[in-house]
């Protein structure tokens, strides 16, 4: 009985992490273009400064902030404190879209900070 009992705690908190987690996604993209992008007109890095060429296609919105890893982190921030080893794991990657973000060229490595 304990373990059918612990079992559907797991299975609540991680329901709870989990939309947690997508309400927050939701909240950063709606701040960073909904609101920081308007505020902060910042152009993205020319092709030039990019050592590579897979440079497609990029938006013309404002650089900062990167939505991308607002929505990353905003997931992890969500998540950790219920299920703080998914958090850790939810870290890792949020740091990976944050460094692709500026490797494909859309933005400094400053504003990833």
């Amino acid at each position: 009985m304990g373990r059918g009992r612990a079992a559907r705690r797991l299975r609540h908190r991680r329901r709870r992490a989990a939309a947690a987690g997508l309400a927050s996604i939701g909240l950063a993209e709606l701040v960073s273009n909904g609101v920081c992008k308007q505020l902060y007109e910042r152009r993205r890095p020319p092709k030039r400064l990019i050592p590579h060429e897979d440079v497609h296609e990029r938006p013309d919105s404002s650089s900062f902030p990167s939505g991308h890893t607002a929505a990353a982190i905003g997931f992890t921030a969500a998540v950790a404190p219920a299920l703080p080893r998914a958090g850790v794991a939810c870290a890792a990657l949020a740091a990976m879209v944050a460094v692709e973000r500026v490797h494909s060229g859309a933005h400094y490595p400053i504003k990833m900070l």
